[in-house]
């Protein structure tokens, strides 16, 4: 899925298919294109339903009745009939007529039957959501809305980069061709052009500096792929861009009546595919160009103005200067652009993404809802297994990456070269922080010591045992161990940067309170 293909997995029945719970459960919350298949034991043996227990056939267990809660589609299949439905909802997700997961569970005994009938003859057919309730507009309104404004932003998220290959030519585009500031969501970061003046940066409660700025200054947003939940917009949604009018752009017509709930009258939505609706904005716009000095505060957006240097320097000079923020930067502006990221759950999941903000960041994903500790590892194995990429860059931290060390054993396997880059502020250093905020600084179960903390180990020593070239070292050292973890020619690498225990996620959004900047 990195590569922008729909992502798979096949399990065994049992075991299988309880540890793969919590990436089927990822790919729901963020909506991946994607298909699980599953075995059950044969028909003779799958009663446990049938006499009320909790087991009849070894490994025998619900797949398909579990997975419906974190599954958009559940197929449980022992006829032709009900394979041709799946090869059908199958066909849904490569064309992406449908989003994931599709979990399929296969009896056993079925598996091994032949099967010749035709897969036309499926008949999944898409969720009819009804209508949206509140008010509509389409793409002339949105034109019309952009013309009357006078701070509009453009806010992308991680649904625009998945409905089209195109998708980051088209938002560089009309960013710069009509002068409208364009902020992003982590989700959105990978669809950013460095080197786009009117590209500004990353906004949400994590994400503190020019791009808060614009937002909660805005008269209008388009927001485009966006869910604008709690990591985006806070939890008081009437001080969240509290000035903008709020244009709605997306397919998903469950997500556009929830934020008409969130944001009442202000918000107007727009069904259909991003990326098809900023085309037709697009040929709107160029045909009947209108307005184009926005921002007049800022001496106008024909001159494409230093947003950061006009918003607030102090809290984007405490984020560039941060230590944890400042040694990820320095890894992500040394790691070849054609490479994919992952970063973990975590502190080391915000300063990944603020660092992103302040160098030329290759695209950078995560577990964007679910926040799962321990899955930047076993994500770029994948994303270097498919082979679609010129190498893979896996950011943990000490605390996240011991939850799925075991796969080193199966990244030392793969050609495809995957960087690892672990953050050690010894134990779990956000956990830390909220225990700080709330429970009086007690810490408990989140250092290095004795039980129950954490015991002490040597990531570095642990690594090498896989058969893993590893350095280790301090934010004085990060450009020369940048340059040596990147070094042209070399395989897989990893590197273990200490930061003060202490250091935090600084200037993130107090609750029920504005984005900060």
């Amino acid at each position: 899925f990195a590569h922008g293909a729909p992502a798979g997995a096949i399990v065994t029945t049992g075991p299988g298919f309880f540890n793969l719970i919590t990436g089927i459960a990822a790919c729901y919350y963020d909506n991946v294109p994607s298909v699980f298949l599953c075995g059950q034991v044969n028909r003779g043996l799958n009663k446990a339903a049938e006499f009320q227990t909790k087991m009849y056939g070894f490994q025998e267990a619900p797949h398909a009745e579990i997975a419906e809660f974190i599954a958009d589609t559940t197929i449980k299949v022992g006829t032709d009939s009900e394979l041709s439905d799946a090869l059908a909802a199958i066909a849904r997700i490569s064309t992406r007529e449908a989003n994931g997961p599709l979990v399929l569970e296969i009896q056993d005994d079925f598996q091994r039957q032949p099967f010749a009938a035709n897969a036309d003859a499926g008949k999944v057919k898409a969720v009819d959501a009804g209508a949206v309730p509140g008010a509509a507009i389409d793409v002339d309104g949105i034109a019309q809305a952009l013309a009357s404004s006078e701070r509009p932003v453009f806010a992308v998220g991680g649904g625009v980069w998945r409905t089209d290959d195109n998708a980051r030519a088209l938002i560089d585009r009309l960013a710069r061709d009509f002068s409208v500031p364009t902020v992003f969501s982590w989700g959105g970061q990978r669809l950013q052009n460095y080197e786009n003046p009117f590209h500004v940066g990353l906004f949400g409660g994590h994400s503190p500096g020019a791009g808060n700025s614009l937002v909660q200054q805005s008269d209008l947003m388009i927001a485009v792929g966006l869910n604008l939940l709690q990591h985006q917009a806070g939890k008081a949604h009437d001080i969240f861009a509290p000035n903008a009018r709020i244009i709605a752009i997306n397919r998903d017509t469950r997500e556009l009546a929830r934020l008409h709930t969130d944001f009442g009258d202000r918000l107007a939505h727009c069904v259909g595919d991003s990326v098809e609706t900023l085309e037709g904005l697009e040929t709107k716009l160029r045909s009947e160009k209108s307005n184009t000095i926005y921002w007049p505060e800022y001496g106008s957006t024909e001159s494409a103005p230093d947003w950061r240097k006009q918003t607030n320097p102090t809290v984007s000079g405490d984020i560039a200067n941060h230590q944890g923020v400042a040694s990820i930067a320095a890894f992500l502006d040394a790691c070849p652009k054609s490479y994919w990221a992952f970063s973990d759950a975590g502190a080391t999941l915000s300063w990944t993404y603020q660092a992103a903000d302040q160098c030329m960041s290759p695209p950078i994903s995560t577990s964007f809802n679910l926040h799962t500790m321990g899955y930047s590892l076993p994500a770029a194995v994948g994303a270097a297994v498919s082979n679609g990429c010129d190498g893979v860059l896996s950011i943990s931290g000490d605390g996240a990456f011991m939850m799925n060390i075991q796969e080193l054993a199966v990244a030392n396997n793969l050609d495809t070269p995957i960087k690892i880059l672990i953050i050690d502020n010894e134990g779990y250093g956000i956990i830390r922080q909220t225990q700080d905020a709330f429970l009086g600084g007690r810490h408990f179960a989140t250092d290095i010591g004795k039980s129950p903390n954490l015991p002490p180990y040597d990531l570095a020593k642990l690594i090498s045992a896989f058969g893993i070239e590893t350095k280790k070292g301090n934010r004085a050292e990060v450009g020369t161990l940048a340059e040596w973890l990147f070094e042209p020619g070399s395989g897989h690498r990893a590197v273990v940067v200490s930061v003060d225990k202490a250091a935090i996620v600084e200037h993130t959004t107090p609750n029920n309170q504005p984005l900060v900047f």
